[in-house]
Formats: C-alpha cells, sequence, structure tokens
C-alpha cells in the first residue's frame, strides 16, 4: 500500500504537482481523495529520494529505517526525563526490538 501510493506521489512530483489531489490510477482512473485524508510525508519523503535516484523499495526501506531511529532517539530522550539513563536505554531497545519479536516465527 504504502509503495503504491509512493509511487503515485513520484508521479505527481514528475509532474510538476507538489501536493496532488487524488490516486488517480483507482476508482476506473477517477481517483478518490486519497491525499487528503492521509498525511502525505511519508510519499513525499519516498518520492524525492525516488527522483534523486534511488529505487522505490530501496527509498521506503530508508526512509523507514531513519523514522525507526528517529522514534528511538525520541523515546529515549522522553524517558529520560522520567527514569534514570539504564531504564531508558532498557525500554529504547525493548521498544527498538519489539517489530523483529512480531515477525519471527514459532
Amino acid at each position: 500500500m504504502h509503495l503504491h501510493r509512493s509511487a503515485a506521489m513520484e508521479r505527481s512530483l514528475e509532474q510538476g504537482v507538489f501536493w496532488p489531489r487524488s490516486y488517480p490510477a483507482v476508482y476506473a482512473d477517477l481517483g478518490p481523495p486519497l491525499f487528503h485524508h492521509y498525511s502525505p510525508g511519508l510519499c513525499w519523503s519516498v518520492g524525492f529520494l525516488q527522483r534523486a535516484g534511488l529505487a522505490l523499495d530501496q527509498s521506503l526501506k530508508l526512509v523507514m529505517t531513519a523514522a525507526l531511529v528517529l522514534a528511538g532517539f525520541g523515546a529515549f530522550f522522553w524517558l529520560r526525563h522520567v527514569y534514570s539513563r539504564e531504564a531508558s536505554l532498557a525500554a529504547t531497545s525493548m521498544f527498538l526490538l519489539y517489530p523483529s519479536f512480531l515477525t519471527q516465527t514459532v
């Protein structure tokens, strides 16, 4: 889903439209107002990286990895105000490692 939206954003960036109103490739080319109800920040980031020369999937992986790293720093600094440094590091590591537990199969 994110790849399709990012590809649509990149096509609109290629045409010079920086804030597209719809996702024109669906609903018999009528286009629902998708970008009115969904934050375009992720699609903009991926679209601009793709325009810079990265592939679509690599751009999405890079943006999602950067978002996860920033979320880890944000969690650490937020928890640092309340708890000790060691507790903040433990909570941040659990926060960052939790997605890998979801992908493991038994």
